[in-house]
């Protein structure tokens, strides 16, 4: 296809500005428990602590060493202080993403040119499980950009048929694995699809089958997770035997029953029509028998839908967070859905850059609609007693700012609360910002316990509509009253006696 270079860089242009704009309602967000005990156990404590320790699965250790040199470097070591600048880590992840992008658009490229490549690049952006992840103060971003910049060089490996490209298929491999150990689903992924593809090619050669210049990647693979076991020797019998990774039986139904839906279902985005868009580009390439991509489409479709069957095999609880680096995938394999489809409407007048220029705006109007529904779907959990923590609804996206709200309590109710009571919250999300703020935290203390020294309490909860009504149900003497100007996960209710 003809392809004006100038006009398709400016589009690529629009499609970052637009990720940008789409990011600043993540960038400022307030840190909740995961991030927080991260930053406080793992990050903030000094690097040797970072690849030492590993009491828990959320050291996400490459991930936690750049965040702990790169704090250093900035001058924010301090968490109360970063507690007050969350952008200033959130940059990062806005990096690691804008370089996913890259790498994803580099990948459709590579196999496609340049309409392939916006295609994919475009579609990414608009992924709301996607943005929803990327600027998390966890290791996932990082993790998928890792895993992407691997994919890329391993196809180039496959297009070149050469070895040059194994090293960085080594080292990124190693670094991604260094990150989360679970990233080994992804890699097993690509293994097992060149090891069908190699057989589908050479089935009656056993030679040439062993001998196929596709074995590059998958040895490279195993070198690279070979490297990251080394990185891992510190701690290796916490990272592979500790409880949280245990599995007790083969074959967990959860996983293919509810999680891989859920988590395919966020990867659409309700993009309903551009996936029906892309069906009928793939129906219309089967018809024609155009197979050019269909290598690709096969190794797309194994990324994706693989390592929720290991991870059903293994028997494992993997939760939704663990599988958000495969989100491009999806997007590659609409995407070529979508250049077959625009093949058909090219014969038929259309130009590329109306039709990107279409999905931009189409897209931009269907983000700005989803994230109102998103909005509103959590303001209605807090107020009936939902919790989202999928990669679609989770809780801290919206209505979620304990820092602004205990200043709110500081600042308009009384300066000097001596203490607060927390119905519902995680562990380490509002009390670390009480203890910021310097205000007690007597959770444990029960509510008639308080009332013996105190004729009002002042009480933070993320159900305080619920909170209210059946408090005040079974305790008639007791008025509630909400002093939070908005509903939000952390409304403060003072509770006083009649």
């Amino acid at each position: 296809m003809q392809e004006n270079k100038s006009i398709l860089k400016f589009l690529l242009l629009l499609i970052f500005i637009g990720y940008g704009i789409i990011q600043l309602r993540h960038i400022h967000l307030d840190f909740w428990n995961d991030e927080l005990y991260s930053l406080r156990c793992f990050t903030l404590e000094g690097i040797w602590t970072t690849i030492t320790d590993y009491h828990v699965p959320n050291n996400h250790v490459f991930y936690n060493l750049i965040n702990s040199i790169y704090l250093k470097l900035i001058g924010l070591q301090d968490l109360f202080d970063l507690m007050d600048h969350p952008w200033a880590l959130r940059i990062l992840g806005l990096v690691y993403s804008i370089v996913t992008i890259v790498f994803v658009f580099r990948i459709g490229k590579l196999i496609g040119g340049w309409h392939l490549g916006l295609l994919a690049a475009i579609l990414l952006v608009s992924n709301i499980a996607y943005i929803n992840m990327a600027l998390q103060a966890r290791g996932y971003g990082l993790s998928t950009m890792l895993d992407w910049m691997m994919v890329y060089y391993g196809l180039v490996c496959l297009k070149t048929n050469k070895s040059k490209n194994q090293i960085p298929i080594v080292v990124l491999t190693a670094l991604a694995f260094y990150t989360i150990p679970l990233n080994v689903y992804f890699f097993m992924s690509i293994i097992i699809f060149i090891g069908f593809r190699s057989f589908v090619r050479y089935r009656f050669d056993l030679k040439e089958y062993i001998n196929d210049s596709s074995w590059y990647w998958a040895v490279a693979i195993l070198y690279g997770i070979g490297l990251g076991v080394t990185f891992y020797i510190p701690i290796l019998d916490e990272v592979f035997f500790n409880k949280y990774v245990h599995s007790s039986q083969w074959f967990n139904w959860v996983i293919l029953n509810h999680v891989a839906p859920s988590v395919l279902l966020h990867f659409v985005s309700a993009r309903w029509l551009i996936f029906i868009a892309a069906l009928m580009g793939y129906i219309y390439a089967q018809g024609t028998r155009r197979e050019g991509f269909s290598e690709y489409f096969w190794l797309f479709l194994s990324i994706l839908l693989f390592p929720f069957l290991i991870s059903f095999l293994r028997g494992d609880a993997a939760p939704y967070r663990v599988f958000a680096n495969l989100a491009p995938a999806l997007d590659l394999l609409m995407a070529i859905g979508l250049y077959y489809a625009y093949t058909y409407l090219q014969k038929r007048g259309c130009r590329f850059e109306h039709l990107l220029l279409v999905l931009l705006f189409g897209l931009g109007v269907h983000l700005f609609f989803q994230f109102k529904k998103i909005d509103h779907h959590i303001l209605q959990d807090i107020r009936t007693q939902g919790h989202g923590h999928n990669l679609y609804y989770n809780f801290y996206l919206s209505h979620y700012h304990p820092n602004a709200e205990i200043q709110f309590l500081k600042d308009s109710i009384d300066p000097n609360i001596p203490f607060v009571i927390i119905r519902g919250s995680e562990p380490h999300g509002l009390p670390y910002y009480l203890e910021k703020h310097g205000i007690p935290n007597l959770s444990k203390a029960t509510i008639p316990e308080l009332f013996e020294e105190h004729d009002s309490l002042i009480l933070f909860s993320f159900h305080p509509l619920n909170f209210c009504m059946r408090y005040e149900k079974n305790h008639p003497e007791i008025a509630c009253q909400i002093l939070s100007p908005k509903l939000n996960y952390n409304t403060i209710i003072r509770i006083s006696k009649k």
